[in-house]
């Protein structure tokens, strides 16, 4: 693979963990109000939403993750994780 391919490729891959990142949090952000958030529940979440693609797209999803705070509810958790990609 040339310098060229790696980076393109390198490119593809960040763009794909932050659309499946976003997908992650719009559905975190659907949950029941009131739903505490977990990581656990984010983790499968992302494993869902990344099957089929590369195995550097989940590592870059869970990457982004963050601890739930203390008594964080999932819609406020998704939020959170929806502003992070955005900046």
């Amino acid at each position: 693979m040339s310098g060229r391919d790696s980076v393109d490729s390198g490119l593809a891959v960040g763009e794909s963990v932050r659309r499946k990142t976003i997908e992650v949090a719009d559905l975190l952000r659907a949950f029941p109000a009131g739903s505490p958030a977990l990581l656990d529940e984010a983790q499968r979440l992302a494993d869902e939403q990344t099957r089929g693609a590369p195995a550097a797209v989940f590592a870059g999803v869970i990457a982004n993750l963050p601890q739930p705070m203390s008594g964080e509810t999932a819609r406020a958790y998704g939020t959170r994780l929806l502003t992070g990609v955005q900046q």
